[in-house]
């Protein structure tokens, strides 16, 4: 799954359960715990762990998953959905998860489950030569995307213009009022 995907079905999902649940939800927060996994694995990849690969490694483990959510429920217990929205960007990438990065470390220990696999340090690039590479090939996610995770991105992006078209956020003061505070005003 891409950006747009994982941002706008997370979206989606929140903007319809606010409407059966009679609750109001912050959709910025929705959308960015979303991505979140991505963003953090990401970041993991580019800057801080030597011998992971590209893509999905701790963040993309259900313990993985549950610590930055523990973290965001300890701070504030009413924050507890949006640990869903993260746990959903898992159920979203679901066919490119083996059962043994998703459910690491409880089907094995092995690094090589997430993606982390030992390397002679002796084959290691320089740390900026290696940041700068990395941030190149992360930078090429569309480009290596199949035409079915781009198909699934598109619909996503269909999803969010269909709820800012709903929510008539073509309005400045309704566009504004979002983007200040993440929630949707009562539709008059």
């Amino acid at each position: 799954m891409l950006v747009a995907g994982h941002i706008g079905y997370t979206v989606a999902a929140f903007w319809e359960a606010q409407k059966r649940l009679d609750r109001s939800f912050d959709l910025r927060l929705a959308g960015l715990m979303g991505l979140l996994p991505d963003a953090l694995d990401r970041a993991l990849y580019v800057f801080a762990i030597p011998d992971a690969h590209k893509g999905r490694n701790l963040s993309h483990s259900i313990v993985g998953n549950l610590i930055v959510p523990a973290a965001l429920i300890a701070y504030r217990r009413d924050l507890w959905p949006y640990a869903l929205a993260s746990l959903g960007h898992l159920a979203l990438d679901g066919e490119l998860l083996s059962a043994h990065q998703a459910f690491w470390p409880a089907l094995g220990r092995d690094l090589k489950h997430i993606g982390i696999e030992r390397r002679d340090p002796s084959e290691r690039e320089p740390y900026l030569e290696r940041v700068w590479t990395r941030f190149k090939e992360v930078m090429r996610t569309y480009e290596e995307a199949s035409l079915p995770n781009l198909l699934f991105d598109a619909a996503a992006l269909h999803l969010l213009a269909f709820i800012a078209l709903r929510e008539r956020l073509y309005q400045p003061a309704r566009l504004r009022n979002f983007l200040l505070r993440g929630r949707l005003e009562a539709a008059a």
